[in-house]
This record gives structure tokens, sequence and C-alpha cells, in this order.
């Protein structure tokens, strides 16, 4: 078997770390939209690699100027009497993320803290999040709920709720980011370039010695593409979270130990961008018309038929008003996303078209196929089935 050289396993464990970092490790509750080819109006799915039930390891995209976008729909359903630690859908999951159940009042609500990426109240865990930093928001937007008068708060609830299906608020948080990453892009795509121009060099595909001159050159120019695209990342990041210095520290520290950093900043930025906007409405700003109309088939499905049980159990009569109010009034604003698409509701709700002619049921969350005309699927919670006999 062949040995490398120095200078080869260099660029091994260049590529070997570009890889890590376009890596993406999802936690239940939240979806993942990569662009394609760095068209971010062209949006799909990650790559589940592996996974187990804390999260899915996925690839996002591999080029330079690629951005992952982050959806983690609110893991709260809020009402007029306060907040139950459960939501019954998992739009685009195939499990609900770990839940409490709790049901928490508006006047317990003011001792909300953030610890890590939980968000506590007093000693009791109300839910997590996939950064520490939207933890400590969620925290102080409870706080700042609790502290308003019932009609004030009602109103401040059903705003902050439409912020999350607004797909306008979406697109604007895309351009700004494009904004503050066209030097990072820019400077990330150069480097990879230099770097694959160093790999010809060095194999001697390029009409020039690799001496000690042209070496020295080269890795000037190599250093001044690095640390110049790793000051536009530390530029972008303060544009896009001025408040977040130590995650800019992190950032400037990491991307000072390897030059395949750097290389991915623009997408690390994005992986952010976003906090509790629904993936409906992601999808809307993002995605294609039939990009869209797919998604929304399996979000609106979710949305009647969540996993089962669709409520924590000994609930409160509180609390059953609050489940109920929240799951509602987000059904009203999916309804509004899709009028705005112009697609109708109705059809997203029609039985799968089955390849199975011995079929007689199926799932209508899921959409498996049952061949008992009653039955249970067990990867939806034990959903009872839907006879296709039913639609005839």
């Amino acid at each position: 078997m062949p040995t490398l050289t120095d200078v080869e396993w260099i660029f091994v464990v260049l590529a070997a770390l570009y890889l890590g970092e376009s890596l993406v490790w999802v936690r239940p509750g939240v979806v993942a939209f990569v662009s394609r080819w760095g068209a971010i109006g062209s949006s799909r799915r990650c790559r589940r690699l592996t996974g187990n039930e804390q999260g899915d390891l996925v690839l996002a995209g591999l080029l330079p100027f690629d951005v992952t976008v982050l959806s983690e729909p609110l893991p709260l359903s809020m009402g007029r009497q306060g907040v139950v630690a459960f939501v019954a859908a998992a739009p685009l999951q195939r499990d609900r993320r770990p839940q409490s159940g709790e049901y928490f009042a508006w006047d317990e609500l003011r001792k909300a803290t953030a610890k890590g990426r939980n968000v506590n109240v007093g000693d009791r865990w109300l839910c997590t999040n996939r950064t520490e930093r939207i933890a400590a928001h969620l925290a102080a937007k409870l706080r700042e709920l609790a502290d308003c008068q019932p009609d004030d708060r009602t109103q401040r609830i059903e705003a902050w709720r439409a912020e999350q299906f607004d797909s306008a608020r979406v697109r604007k948080r895309i351009r700004t980011w494009e904004e503050a990453t066209v030097a990072v892009r820019i400077g990330a795509t150069l480097l990879s370039c230099w770097l694959g121009l160093g790999v010809m060099l060095y194999l001697g595909w390029l009409p020039l010695a690799p001496d000690g001159w042209i070496v020295a050159i080269y890795l000037a120019i190599f250093f001044v593409l690095w640390w110049a695209t790793a000051l536009a990342a530390l530029l972008g990041h303060r544009y896009l979270y001025p408040r977040d210095r130590l995650g800019r520290l992190k950032q400037v520290l990491y991307s000072l130990l390897s030059p395949a950093v750097p290389l991915r900043l623009a997408d690390a930025l994005g992986r952010e961008l976003l906090e509790f906007e629904h993936p409906l409405a992601v999808s809307a700003a993002l995605d294609s018309p039939e990009q869209f109309r797919s998604v929304a088939q399996r979000v609106i499905r979710d949305a009647i038929y969540p996993q089962m049980p669709e409520e924590p159990v000994e609930l409160t009569e509180a609390a059953h008003q609050v489940m109920h109010e929240s799951r509602q009034a987000d059904l009203q604003h999916l309804q509004r996303l899709l009028a705005v698409r112009e697609v109708s509701f109705d059809p997203l709700l029609a039985p799968p078209t089955t390849e199975q002619s011995e079929a007689q049921s199926y799932c209508p969350r899921c959409h498996s196929d049952f061949l008992l005309p009653l039955s249970h699927c067990d990867a939806c919670g034990s959903r009872p089935t839907v006879a296709y006999s039913s639609h005839a």
C-alpha cells in the first residue's frame, strides 16, 4: 500500500475537515433546508447520514457559498391562561421532540430563565432549544409576556405567532444574510480555488516548478485569503448577531485553527439566522411552487392528524383550553400561508395513490399502507388508519 507524503497528508486532513464542517447535527424538532449550488431560492432537505433519539447527522451543501437554514417551530402551546410544554404537531419530522407536557400559568412564567439550551421555570424544565442564544431569547420573551396585562398579552402572543408564520420576514432575514456574507462567500470561493491550485502545483499539472519562491508566494497568498475570509466572517457575525460576543470569539478561535473553517463560515452564519419560524413559512420563502406544495402536504397532514397522543395525559381544564387555542391559531396561520401561495387546503388531505392492490387502509399522517381495513400506525404513535373504501 503506497504511503502518503507529509504534503499529501495535509491535503487529506483539510478535505476531511472541510467535510466535517459540512455536516450538521439536527436536534429533534428542528428542520434543515439547504441551498442547491448556492441558489437559496431552490432549497432542498438535507441528506440524513445517521442519527439516534438525540438527533440526526445530515449533509449540508458542499460548496463554499451554500447555506443551511434551520427551522425550529416554537416548542410551546401558548394561550390566554398560560403555556403548555407540549405541541402535538411535528412538521417534517418522524417523531416529536422530548416534551414534559407540564402546564405553566403566566404568573409562574415571570421566573423563566435560560440555563444553557434549556429554559426552566424555577426548578421545573420547560423546554430545550437548539442554541443557548435562542433559549435566552425565549426565556426573556416569556418573562416579557408574563409581565403584560391579560388583554395586552393576548395581542402580543398573536403578533408573535404571526411572525413565526411570516414568509416575508424569512425572506428579509435571508437577504440580510446575503448582504452580510458577500465578502465571506467570495473569500471562501477564492480560498477553495487557491487550495485546488496548490494541489495541481504539487502534482505537477502546472507549467511551474514548486521551488522556494513559488512556494513562498503561494503560501503568502494562501494566508492572506485565509485570514481575510476569517475577518469578513467576523464582521458578518457582528452584523447578524451583534449581541453574541461569545459566539463571535468562538468563531475567531476556530477560524485560526484550520483554513477549512473559513471555507464553511458563510453556511455556519446562516444556521442561526431563524429562531421559531415555522417550516412552512421557510418553504414559502425559499421553495418553488411544486416544492412548497409537497412540503405543505406533509405539514397539513401532520397538523390535522398529529402523532398520538395528541395531548398530554391528565391535563387540567385550563391546560386543555391552552392546547386547543394554540392548535387552532396555528392551523389558521397555516391556512393563510396556503391562501397566499394559492394552494387549496382540502386536496392536501386526499388519500394517497397506492401501488399495492391488497392495501385496505392508510395512515392519514404518513400515508403508509396497511393490509387491514382497520389498523394502527406504530410509526405515528398508534394512530388509527383510514379505510380506502371510505373515500369510494
